[in-house]
């Protein structure tokens, strides 16, 4: 998954997915607390290998995942590609008005546009740029 669209939430909490990420994520995903601020939004073969791993783990590592699943909702989009979040997930992430539906190779994740825009002006800059490419071997 690539790219980034802007969503939001109606009068009654739910939030329309975007098309493209509708498609990509398939008719059931899962929206879990994600890294820097954001929610994860992993397919169900992605999420299914994350419980794998964490069913494989020692347990200081399972006892982490804990709070991460117990703070995990699984989201059917409705006819219209509605989904609800609950109010306690859309706080952590800080998560009303507009809303950013980003990709993210295998998964997406849900940003505050604020929040992604302050990260994006950081790390976008020619020297961030040039730098990513390097790390990588481009």
């Amino acid at each position: 998954m690539t790219g980034k669209q802007e969503c939001s939430f109606d009068p009654k909490g739910r939030l329309i997915v975007p098309a493209k990420f509708r498609d990509e994520l398939g008719e059931q995903f899962y929206i879990t607390p994600g890294l820097d601020g954001c929610l994860a939004v992993y397919p169900e073969a992605k999420w299914q290998g994350i419980m794998a791993k964490i069913a494989a783990a020692p347990r200081a590592v399972a006892k982490k995942a804990r709070y991460m699943l117990a703070n995990t909702v699984t989201c059917e989009p409705d006819k219209q590609g509605r989904i609800m979040i609950p109010q306690e997930l859309r706080d952590q992430a800080h998560l009303e008005g507009r809303i950013l539906f980003v990709g993210q190779f295998d998964y997406a994740e849900l940003w505050n546009v604020e929040t992604f825009q302050a990260g994006e002006a950081e790390n976008l800059t020619p020297d961030e740029i040039e730098a990513l490419y390097e790390e990588l071997q481009l």
